[in-house]
Formats: C-alpha cells, structure tokens, sequence
C-alpha cells in the first residue's frame, strides 16, 4: 500500500504517500521537533496546526506535563491519534482539538488559557507574490493570538 512508516529521532510515524500533504512529514522541521523536546519537560504546550503530531510527539517525548494539538483538518488528527497510538502515547497525554486555529487561540485568550510553549507552524498561505500582503497579515494575526496564549514568565 501507500502508508509507510518513518522514525525520527525515535518518534515513529505513519505517513501516506498518496493521501498525505506531500509526504505528510516535513523534514526540514525535524532540528525544531528534537529542540522542543528539550526544552518541553514538565510545561504545557500548545502544537497548532500540528497535521501528523510531530511537535506534540516530540513534546510528550521530552516529558510535556500536558499538550494540546489543534489542526482544523479531521484527516490531520486522525493521523496524529494514529501516530500517538503508534508510539504508546498515553491516553489523554496529548488532547486533540479540531478547530480553526485563530479561533482557537483566541478563545483561549477570552477564557484565560495558557500555555508554557506554544507552536505556530501554519501551511505556505501564500502559493504566489500576488497573495505575500494577504498572508503577512494573517500571520501576524497568529502571532500575535500566540503570543497572547504564552503564560507569564
């Protein structure tokens, strides 16, 4: 079949090579996925846009007390659960949340939610020049509703 699995730094995924957004796995954050799980014992995070899990799963791996992976895609965290599932994630170590991510940042701010780290890495918003303007305001919008989500100290 299509579906493969890869390990990166000893976190195992899943990846569909004909369904997948590409491969599925961006390699190109794998340095970033090892350096979260440094520096993720005992905090709270927050992996948005989180597609296959690869930040939460490194973030449970470097001993995260609680994280929370938000993707607006059903497909998304369903291959993140089966990844969680793959490397015997506890349940209810990493809660996933179908949402808008803007709106989910936002609400966490109205609700007085925070999180220790927090991760923003949302897809290429723009495929072309003529979108560049669009997609610096929105993510700036990101930011900034990240950014409001990053408890004190």
């Amino acid at each position: 079949g299509s579906v493969i699995e890869i390990v990166e730094n000893g976190v195992r995924f899943e990846m569909d090579l004909k369904a997948g957004q590409k491969t599925g796995h961006y390699c190109d954050q794998r340095d970033n996925r090892l350096w979260l799980e440094a520096l993720s014992g005992g905090k709270r995070v927050l992996d948005t846009f989180c597609y296959s899990g690869g930040f939460s799963l490194h973030a449970v791996r470097g001993g995260a007390s609680h994280v929370t992976a938000v993707d607006s895609s059903a497909p998304a965290l369903a291959l993140a659960r089966r990844n969680a599932d793959l490397n015997g994630v506890p349940e209810g170590r990493v809660e996933f949340e179908q949402a808008d991510v803007l709106e989910f940042l936002q609400r966490c701010r109205k609700e007085g939610k925070v999180f220790d780290v927090v991760v923003l890495d949302p897809p290429k918003l723009a495929p072309s020049r003529r979108d560049l303007d669009k997609a610096k305001s929105k993510y700036k919008k990101y930011q900034k509703a990240g950014l409001a989500c990053v408890a004190k100290g």
